[in-house]
């Protein structure tokens, strides 16, 4: 009799969660936006901690701030990227959709501004192909060669995978900065997951990274080499896109937690449902902006205004002037309202900011 019992303790402890298996389809898509929040940590979490059939337990992350995350087109990218990363010629490099990153700060020797990063997705891997940024006003694409390949698919529990990838960008008679970079990505827990979003089955794929920054300075005749390495912990889980939690550690220190979470407290009328499927890029920008609308959308807009933060018009144009991207560099640097209109009905506004 005992054993019986064990035995259906045993099957309702493993029927409890599953072990979950990624693909390309769980992975992101281009025209798809994810609300996330920052997380702030309230208790001393290990985040090392993992195994088979694990609960992760970070329901009690403080929510610091929150944004989205949009995948963009690369259709809908700057045309000097759209060269290198929508081409048929080099299938390789040829991404599904971008991402905007954050500005890099080079020592106070170089700045990537407006970066962009693009990714592909097979049935076979998930991989970084290359980096858009903007260098003293010049937008500089840069594949990486070979290409980043963040993890092999499908991705299953203790698969581990390593990939050496590098990209250079040069500014003419300033700058070369060049990027190495080894990952060593494992498959090291699966189970249950809870953030203050909810409760998920996820995979948590660990990323050891190290990375070498070349910088040789033109002007002064100089090279700098600075090495680095950090530890990434991403949890995914079937139909999640992103990461439905990661986790950055620098040194032994938590830098970042970022998570998906949707604010349920926001509006849901039609104007908000066409503002959550909006992606505006670079945003801030000092020069121009591009607009990615999905099919929907871009069906009822026929105008669009730029509003400054005293009520004034202060740009106008026709929707079909967006598949250029628009022009604010002639904009005093602050915040404005870009309005999506249908003659004179406002279908959404979205605020942008002008560096």
């Amino acid at each position: 009799m005992n054993r019986i019992f064990t035995a259906i303790a045993l099957c309702l402890t493993w029927g409890a969660s599953a072990q979950i298996t990624i693909t390309e389809n769980d992975l992101p898509s281009a025209g798809t936006s994810y609300p996330v929040a920052q997380g702030n940590l309230i208790n001393d979490f290990d985040f090392s901690l993992t195994g088979a059939g694990y609960t992760w337990d970070y329901s009690e992350l403080e929510i610091q701030s929150t944004d989205t995350t949009n995948m963009v087109s690369v259709s809908n990218a700057p045309f000097m990227y759209q060269f290198l990363f929508n081409s048929p010629f080099d299938p390789d490099h040829q991404a599904d959709f971008g991402s905007t990153a954050d500005d890099v700060d080079l020592g106070g020797m170089l700045t990537l501004e407006d970066m962009f990063v693009f990714f592909k997705k097979t049935s076979t891997a998930y991989s970084q192909v290359g980096t858009g940024t903007t260098v003293n006003g010049i937008p500089l694409p840069a594949v990486n060669e070979p290409v980043d390949v963040i993890f092999n698919l499908p991705m299953n529990y203790n698969n581990v995978d390593s990939s050496y990838s590098e990209w250079m960008i040069s500014v003419p008679n300033t700058a070369t900065y060049k990027l190495k970079q080894w990952r060593t990505a494992t498959a090291d827990g699966w189970g249950t997951l809870i953030t203050p979003q909810g409760t998920f089955e996820a995979l948590r794929i660990r990323m050891d990274l190290e990375a070498l920054d070349s910088i040789a300075i033109d002007l002064l005749g100089l090279d700098f080499e600075t090495p680095r390495s950090w530890t990434e912990y991403h949890w995914y889980g079937v139909d999640g896109g992103i990461p439905l939690l990661q986790v950055n550690e620098n040194l032994g220190f938590t830098s970042s937690i970022t998570f998906q979470y949707v604010d349920d407290t926001k509006p849901t009328d039609v104007a908000s449902w066409y503002a959550n499927d909006l992606v505006i890029y670079p945003n801030p920008a000092r020069e121009t902006m591009w607009v990615d609308m999905p099919a929907h959308m871009k069906e009822q807009v026929t105008d669009v205004r730029i509003i400054d933060n005293q009520g004034r018009e202060v740009k106008a144009f026709t929707a079909s002037a967006l598949n250029r991207g628009f022009d604010v560099s002639e904009l005093s640097s602050g915040r404005y309202t870009l309005l999506f209109l249908n003659n004179d009905q406002v279908l959404s506004d979205h605020g942008i900011v002008v560096e």
